[in-house]
């Protein structure tokens, strides 16, 4: 069983897709931060930096800027999936 702030990831889906820039906004995956897992959320692309998005850590209001490559390399890390 998932820890709870894993819950509500639908990882057959994630498995299936290709993920383009343009759909992270939303977007929901498993990430490190600080050697533990957290469920991340995209909120929104970087204004100011268009290569990367702010990234919500967990339930506790921290937040990242991740580039796309960034956030895919976490997903490749939770799935071992080769890197396209």
């Amino acid at each position: 069983m998932e820890p709870d702030h894993l819950t509500g990831i639908d990882w057959p889906e994630l498995q299936n897709s290709k993920i383009e820039p343009e759909n992270l906004p939303g977007f929901t995956f498993v990430g490190q931060h600080n050697g533990d897992s957290y469920k991340m959320t995209v909120k929104e692309q970087v204004e100011y930096d268009p290569e990367k998005y702010f990234v919500n850590i967990g339930t506790n209001g921290r937040e990242a800027n991740l580039t796309y490559n960034e956030i895919l390399g976490e997903i490749n890390k939770k799935w071992n999936f080769d890197e396209t």
